[in-house]
């Protein structure tokens, strides 16, 4: 990011960059991918998941990775950055799964 953005050496602004472009692309695919493909639920079932969830679950987003994105690039030196990165990232992924399955409802067993 860094790179990309040279006069943006300011780690706040790579964190709001971040989390104004990839982080709502991010979750909805994140959502959509396993609604659809993982659980295999239509999309009519999905769409009113992203509906009723997508607002807190980006709400929490934006509360966890600038963060994450703060300590990142502020404390961390370069070589560690995307181990904790991805750590995060395993943090997330379990709270978006659990998230979703909280969502979905139970089918009655006879």
């Amino acid at each position: 990011m860094e790179k990309l953005v040279p006069a943006a050496r300011d780690s706040k602004t790579i964190v709001i960059v971040e989390q104004l472009t990839s982080s709502p692309w991010n979750n909805f695919l994140f959502m959509t991918y396993l609604g659809m493909v993982v659980e295999g639920r239509k999309w009519s079932s999905v769409k009113s998941q992203l509906k009723s969830h997508f607002p807190s679950v980006q709400l929490n987003a934006w509360r966890f990775w600038p963060l994450v994105g703060l300590i990142n690039y502020k404390y961390l030196p370069i070589q560690l950055r995307v181990l904790f990165h991805n750590l995060a990232a395993v943090c997330w992924g379990i709270f978006l799964i659990l998230r979703s399955k909280a969502s979905v409802p139970k089918l009655a067993t006879a």
